[in-house]
């Protein structure tokens, strides 16, 4: 039942913004939530609407960049998450990245 409700978000976040049902702008608290198995991946978490969408917008543009500089290929950071980063060290090592990009307004 649990991996059924945590396919269900997924389903729901992997939609475009403007899908009439899209769950993307919502604001969902896991806090102290432990996800034990299920797949969320290519789902695509954004904040409610608030000032910072802007800073998030332009961070994902910057990972990004970083990640069509390893892979010119891919269209989304949720493709290049499930499709071509093969592990935990290889995403760590492109957000370090972009920050670093970012810091030096690259």
């Amino acid at each position: 039942m649990r991996h059924t409700i945590i396919r269900l978000f997924r389903d729901h976040l992997r939609l475009p913004p403007q899908h009439p049902r899209s769950w993307q702008g919502h604001d969902f608290d896991f806090t102290d939530v432990v996800f034990d198995g299920g797949d969320l991946s290519g789902a695509v978490h954004t904040e409610a609407a608030s000032d910072t969408g802007r800073a998030e917008s332009d961070a994902l543009a910057v990972l990004l960049e970083v990640i069509r500089r390893q892979w010119p290929e891919v269209g989304t950071v949720p493709e290049a998450n499930d499709h071509r980063i093969p592990d935990g060290r290889t995403a760590v090592g492109l957000l370090n990245a972009a920050a670093l990009a970012d810091v030096r307004g690259l």
